[in-house]
């Protein structure tokens, strides 16, 4: 593989992960804040301490994968099986937003159904 052996790819790789996800941490962070309600200070600390959380879980099926018959390809398959693990809330939400758009949508038609038109 290319990637695997060439150094400039590597350092460039590894940067535009780490820019992206630390990009995402507060942007994340001032969503929790602002669908917290009356506890956001409790909502931030669960937010840190889920993202720390999900660190250590995956540092530890990394590690494991390493030990398994997989070797050092058994990291970049955790991580691929998380990134796609995470499509499924992500899908869920999605679908979710897009039913109560519609519903919102539906109920806020000013069609002429039973009213008189003003105008």
């Amino acid at each position: 593989m290319f990637f695997s052996t060439s150094p400039v790819a590597t350092v460039v790789l590894v940067t535009v992960m780490g820019v992206t996800a630390f990009a995402a941490s507060p942007v994340l962070g001032a969503l929790v804040r602002r669908f917290a309600g009356s506890a956001p200070t409790l909502a931030s600390a669960l937010a840190s301490s889920s993202s720390n959380v999900g660190v250590a879980v995956g540092s530890w099926a990394a590690g494991v994968a390493l030990a398994s018959p997989l070797r050092q390809a058994g990291p970049p398959l955790v991580g691929t099986v998380t990134a796609a693990l995470t499509l499924v809330p992500l899908t869920a939400l999605a679908l979710m937003r897009a039913t109560r758009s519609d519903d919102h949508a539906a109920a806020s038609d000013p069609s002429p159904r039973g009213r008189d038109r003003v105008g």
